[in-house]
């Protein structure tokens, strides 16, 4: 059972993203969590209303259809991101007030996918194309260069360099959280909370200047999304480290970086990418180190069914977790402290003894 401190944090986390229209994926310690976008409430952050728009919000709350249409809106200035994670991310900034496009379709692989004549388009006609960088999409750079067209990667906001040394951050409260070597060359950047409450003040100040007339709802909402994500980091790291859980395994090298930063122990991984199939003596050492343990969770990407399972040993107890890594399951409006929560939800669910 949780702490009385715990379960009080956690409905203060409940009732401000309630407040701030930021949906929350419940913290339920009864059921098991599965990722559907059903357990995430519709939310959106602030855009400039007008007075009329402003008396319709409080008469009535908006249908999703409302809600998705600016974003379906091809007369708006559009900013082109790589995957959906981005897509979150800029909506909690930006909300209402600009067109974001997702280059990589529900299903496709984000390091090798293949761009379509139209997505060249949309880049080339967009105010701003934001992708992660050369560790995770290797098919972007080139096609950059050939085509000239701006782009920014969040590898430069964060000043992440793969190949660095790890660097330190210090949170909120002064504390300081290291990454350790593996977590640092771990390229699931958006993976990592600290890292993009970094970012969300660069990206503010480059869609300010692009959208002038909207850098106040964008400034509202950076305010509102970093006490969000804020209150998750606390939430989950307390759970974390003051309940015992189980130690995890995943099917291939995604969570090195949300491991060091929230305290749940990542054993080993079958795979370094979900490309790259492990070896025999591999998956013999894996199976010896789970042998070792009585009770374990298992992460494996949404949608894929692990022939890895088949190596764990049949007298393991454990428990087995499809996580939604590109936030597949999530609406067209939902913000990045509704995939964090989602994220943060089935992991919990999934160590718990």
């Amino acid at each position: 059972m949780p702490s009385p401190k715990t379960a009080s944090l956690s409905a203060i986390i409940v009732t401000v993203l309630v407040v701030l229209g930021i949906g929350y994926y419940a913290l339920s310690k009864d059921e098991p969590v599965q990722p559907t976008s059903d357990h995430v409430r519709s939310g959106h952050p602030a855009s400039l209303d007008t007075p009329e728009t402003a008396n319709a919000h409080e008469t009535s709350a908006p249908t999703l259809t409302e809600i998705a249409a600016p974003y379906r809106d091809s007369a708006k200035p559009s900013v082109v991101v790589s995957i959906n994670p981005l897509a979150m991310l800029i909506r909690s900034i930006a909300g209402t007030n600009i067109q974001i496009d997702v280059l990589l379709p529900p299903g496709s692989n984000p390091h090798f996918y293949q761009l379509k004549p139209s997505d060249i388009t949309k880049m080339k006609n967009a105010k701003e194309v934001f992708w992660i960088g050369e560790g995770f999409e290797v098919y972007l750079k080139k096609v950059f260069t050939a085509h000239q067209i701006r782009n920014t990667t969040i590898e430069a906001l964060a000043g992440v360099e793969l190949d660095d040394e790890p660097h330190t951050h210090h949170d909120q409260n002064g504390a300081i959280h290291k990454l350790s070597e593996q977590g640092h060359q771990d390229p699931h950047l958006w993976l990592d909370p600290y890292l993009m409450l970094d970012i969300i003040p660069e990206v503010r100040s480059r869609l300010s200047k692009f959208y002038p007339e909207s850098a106040g709802a964008f400034a509202k909402n950076s305010e509102q999304t970093t006490t969000a994500i804020n209150l998750l980091i606390e939430d989950y790291t307390t759970q974390f480290k003051s309940e015992s859980s189980r130690p995890v395994f995943s099917a291939h090298d995604a969570f090195r970086r949300l491991s060091d930063r929230l305290g749940f122990t990542l054993v080993d991984s079958f795979a370094d990418s979900a490309e790259k199939k492990p070896g025999i003596g591999h998956l013999k050492r894996m199976q010896e180190k789970i042998r070792a343990l009585e009770k374990v969770c298992f992460l494996e990407e949404l949608g894929t069914t692990s022939f890895y399972t088949k190596s764990i040993p049949a007298e393991t107890d454990v428990k087995r977790a499809q996580i939604d890594l590109l936030g597949q399951t999530l609406t067209g409006t939902a913000t990045y402290p509704e995939y964090l929560a989602q994220l943060l939800s089935t992991l919990r669910e999934c160590t718990r003894l």
